[in-house]
């Protein structure tokens, strides 16, 4: 028999910020390596009388497995689109004990609530190590805890949710108006539900017009004056040729990126087979092939904010350059589940916006 609420150790509540913090990072790490650029992505843990007072009206015999919000994410993203992918990931990457909207299970005079809740109860196995924090208090958490709720939904949805939530849900005046002026409400509330959903809509086809511009009709000059030979993406191999190998290869990214994190050993193999798969055999026809690519802008398009390693610059720098040959190339490397998925979403950022002007400029 589980213990009550009242038995349940205070002194739980003294790590779970800290665990609600790790998630956080956690999953801003995981939106930003796909490219997903998130409206907002908030954890927070439920304070210890909120939690009891949830366990007293629901009655539960097991509180710290019944509850599974004690720690909870929502995450805001700009489109559907994105919210899909983000869906996605969690669902490549954690165990989920459950994923649904309860807006879908409410009556149509009730329509407007859209958000997708999963519960997560840990990584699953054979993801790729090292993001969660060994001994950390998010790893603490899954070992004590049910569940940890995660809420996805797009800014409109948010709006919308946010507004009912003070206006009928906790609304006192909806509670003391007449059953005439609430079915008034009711109404309206669906009506801005409708509204909401065609810009949820119209926002889609913005992103989609941004991600397939239509070509110009023939290449920038600079763009043809910079590609190399067709069937030799580096050129000709000129003077000295270093093996691409972790230890100089670390040097050549250490100089293109100083100003982001190095990469663990593991990470630097990674690049370099990236580099095999794209037809490069040496540091130089690496550098050659680069001379083109403005990784500053890159960077922009990609529009993370959180910090990336030299790997990842290298891998979106390699993506600008080769494009869907990259993707065919490296989408079946590494640990990563759906990299290939990953890559289309993230080149959805550069395609049609990186017209090689400056060539032969070094970053």
């Amino acid at each position: 028999m589980g213990e009550s609420a009242a038995t349940v150790d205070v002194t739980i509540w003294d790590w779970l910020p800290q665990a609600a913090q790790e998630v956080e990072h956690y999953l801003e790490r995981l939106l930003a390596e796909a490219a997903i650029s998130a409206h907002a992505v908030d954890a927070r843990a439920k304070k210890i009388e909120s939690f009891q007072e949830k366990c007293r009206r629901k009655q539960y015999t097991d509180p710290l497995q019944d509850v599974t919000d004690t720690v909870a994410v929502r995450i805001i993203t700009y489109s559907l689109t994105d919210r899909d992918r983000a869906e996605r990931l969690l669902v490549d990457r954690f165990q989920i004990a459950e994923n649904h909207n309860p807006g879908a299970a409410k009556p149509q005079s009730r329509r407007g609530y859209d958000c997708s809740h999963l519960v997560v109860t840990g990584e699953r196995a054979g993801v790729e190590p090292g993001w969660l924090i060994a001994g950390g208090r998010l790893a603490q958490y899954f070992d004590t805890f049910g569940g940890l709720e995660i809420q996805l939904r797009t800014v409109a949805a948010h709006s919308w949710a946010e507004f009912e939530h003070a206006r009928r849900y906790k609304g006192q005046p909806y509670q003391a108006i007449s059953d005439h002026d609430r079915a008034t409400v009711d109404q309206l509330f669906g009506a801005a539900s409708d509204a909401r959903r065609a810009l949820d809509e119209l926002f889609v086809a913005i992103d989609r017009v941004l991600a397939n511009p239509t070509a110009p009709s023939s290449p920038p000059a600079a763009l043809e004056e910079a590609a190399p030979p067709s069937g030799d993406p580096a050129g000709p191999p000129t003077g000295r040729q270093t093996p691409v190998q972790p230890a100089p290869l670390r040097t050549y990214l250490a100089e293109r990126f100083p100003d982001d994190g190095e990469a663990s050993a593991k990470g630097m193999q990674f690049a370099c087979e990236l580099i095999d798969a794209c037809g490069l055999s040496s540091i130089e026809a690496l550098a050659r092939a680069l001379e083109g690519v403005d990784s500053d802008q890159v960077r922009r398009l990609m529009d993370t904010a959180t910090a990336v390693t030299r790997v990842r610059r290298l891998d979106d720098t390699l993506l600008a350059r080769f494009g869907e040959e990259y993707i065919a190339a490296t989408g079946a490397l590494g640990n990563v589940p759906r990299r290939s998925q990953q890559l289309e979403w993230r080149y959805d950022r550069l395609r049609g916006k990186l017209p090689v002007s400056n060539a032969g400029r070094k970053r």
